[in-house]
């Protein structure tokens, strides 16, 4: 028995949680202020995504041309980008000045992270694919590939496919994702894809061989949680501008069809595990 000031009388091991109640009440504290920072991401992000796919129905509800690039179509990139970049693990977040664990972590940091989900999208992605891509002339980082793979899935009509195809494998989701990650999230992700459900009926022609996809832009990252930017100012139109000299690339070999479905196996099949 230890005796201390004014003859109280504590014993080592009450004395041991004394000391550890006041980090336990912080590190309790931090927790929720980490899940309520996630959970308003994976919101803002989904918020993103309706808003994106709403747009898209609005002003093409009469058109039966493909679709472009422009501002529309770069708000839509933008937040399907988020959505993959949300909660990936720290392999594939390239720099990261700091560790983002709360609100006193989203600070602008010197350098903006280069987070990259082209890994997770090889296990989906058919060789042709994979291929074409890296047979892009402007597009050389693991960012620039990812960027481009996106809007590929637009233009080949498959992107619900690859993300129905992700949702269902929960040991890749595992491996490159956190358990907070939007990706692994069941409400927000099944949200997200009744959402892509429908615009898979409109022909997209996005342009995918720009320099510009080898490096982010702001908005993605800032949606995501893992940027902050001291102004608010939003570099959409980079992208866009950029797509006026993209360099044409001969046609890929295989053509499918909107109705067709990913499958595992055989020659053909649009999924590499």
């Amino acid at each position: 028995i230890h005796f201390y000031k004014r003859g109280a009388l504590v014993c080592p091991h009450h004395q041991a949680q004394v000391q550890m109640l006041p980090w336990t009440q912080k590190s309790s504290k931090l927790s929720s202020v980490v899940a309520k920072a996630q959970a308003t991401a994976k919101n803002n992000i989904l918020s993103a995504v309706s808003e994106a796919v709403s747009e898209v129905q609005y002003q093409y509800r009469n058109s039966d041309t493909a679709i472009p690039s422009n501002d529309i179509t770069a708000r839509l990139c933008t937040s399907l980008e988020a959505v993959f970049v949300h909660g990936l693990k720290e392999t594939f977040l390239g720099r990261l000045s700091s560790r983002l664990s709360g609100h006193e972590a989203m600070v602008a940091s010197p350098k903006m992270p280069e987070p990259s989900f082209w890994t997770f999208a090889l296990v989906f992605s058919h060789k042709q694919v994979i291929s074409q891509v890296d047979s892009l002339s402007q597009v050389s980082s693991e960012v620039g590939r990812a960027r481009a793979w996106l809007r590929l899935a637009f233009n080949d009509g498959l992107l619900v496919s690859y993300l129905t195809a992700m949702v269902c494998d929960n040991v890749s989701l595992a491996v490159h994702y956190e358990k907070f990650a939007f990706l692994r999230d069941p409400d927000k992700r099944d949200l997200c894809l009744s959402y892509l459900t429908g615009i898979s009926v409109y022909t997209f022609n996005l342009s995918i061989n720009v320099s510009t996809l080898n490096r982010w832009q702001p908005r993605p990252l800032v949606l995501a949680g893992c940027w902050r930017q001291t102004t608010t100012e939003v570099d959409i139109g980079a992208d866009v501008a950029a797509d006026l000299v993209e360099e044409v690339l001969p046609a890929p070999e295989f053509v499918r069809t909107l109705a067709e479905p990913i499958r595992d196996g055989g020659p053909g099949s649009y999924m590499r595990r």
